[in-house]
């Protein structure tokens, strides 16, 4: 006959809730503290170790409401916005080849101009070089920026975009750069992604088909769509900011 387990006192019990919520605490640290060290980075040039900064997607950071937004942002949107009105102001006529023009144009920006700036990059450390061979991310009040008033700015736009974590005048030079950069690229990705979409409403025409077909083509296109646009955010969302954006 096997012996009965006697249940555990109140004190036993106390014990018990105790040991596990200080387990509990203990895990918890050691997951904050992991987490901070992966957010540590270091430069390649003279390894200064760093915290990076939490930075958000290109999409969410240009349209959520509940993101600041800064100057480089509105010149975006605007940029955006004059497009979707020369597609409306302009003639049914002229729409095709204009936008087949301007989508050209961004879509050349984006492999060849983003991928030479890359290549460059990547090869020969060409954009830090221009930085630090510009100055431009040196304090003015040590006397070597020629270019105090686009330093201010350039802070401004950075500090802005990043409230947390982040100071301007302390990050490495290599870091402001990519900041820098990613700008640019985020003008060039929306301009091509805007510009390819109106380029297709220009194109847009019913050919005649049955309603069957019509509904089949329309699927399968939208489908494609979104499966695209799926594709490319959960890549960024994979790979993160930094590879996204460098390579």
């Amino acid at each position: 006959m096997k012996d009965k387990k006697e249940p555990m006192d109140e004190s036993q019990t106390v014990q018990v809730r105790g040991c596990t919520r200080r387990i509990s605490l203990r895990i918890q640290s050691i997951a904050w503290s992991l987490k901070s060290y992966l957010r540590h980075a270091y430069t390649d040039s003279d390894n200064t170790v760093f915290i990076v900064p939490h930075t958000h997607d290109m999409v969410s950071q240009l349209l959520s409401p509940s993101q600041p937004k800064n100057i480089s942002d509105l010149i975006v949107l605007a940029v955006l916005g004059s497009l979707i009105l020369t597609l409306y102001i302009l003639p049914k006529s002229a729409r095709i080849p204009t936008f087949a023009v301007i989508f050209l144009f961004w879509r050349a920006a984006y492999n060849a101009g983003i991928g030479w700036l890359l290549d460059g990059q990547s090869k020969h450390n060409r954009l830090v070089l221009w930085a630090k061979n510009s100055r431009i991310f040196e304090n003015p009040e040590t006397g070597n920026n020629p270019h105090p008033t686009l330093y201010k700015l350039i802070k401004r736009e950075m500090e802005t975009k990043i409230p947390k974590d982040y100071k301007f005048e302390e990050a490495p030079i290599e870091y402001n750069t990519w900041l820098v950069f990613r700008r640019v690229v985020d003008l060039i990705l929306m301009c091509d992604f805007v510009s390819y979409c109106l380029f297709a409403i220009a194109c847009f025409n019913r050919p005649p088909e049955s309603w069957l077909l019509w509904a089949l083509r329309w699927t399968t296109g939208i489908v494609l769509f979104v499966f695209n646009v799926f594709v490319k955010l959960d890549a960024h969302r994979v790979v993160k900011d930094f590879a996204w954006y460098w390579g």
